[in-house]
């Protein structure tokens, strides 16, 4: 929903990590789910554990002073 909603705005990635251990490694996720919420630039603002819902993602964005709106 994030995706389709803000088209051009927002990039999303679904990795296994199973498949690519590296990732796992290169983020230091140690809990799965995990979110990772990077900047326009890449950088890393946020960690996210468990499945949140679209608002609560937002308001993640929001506290990393992400505007999508």
């Amino acid at each position: 929903e994030l995706q389709s909603r803000y088209k051009g705005k927002v990039a999303t990635e679904h990795v296994y990590l199973e498949e690519h251990p590296d990732v796992a490694r290169k983020y230091n996720v140690r809990y799965v789910p995990m979110l990772i919420f990077s900047d326009a630039n890449g950088k890393e603002f946020a960690k996210e554990i468990g499945y949140k819902s679209l608002d609560e993602v937002l308001a993640v964005f929001a506290r990393g002073g992400v505007k999508l709106q």
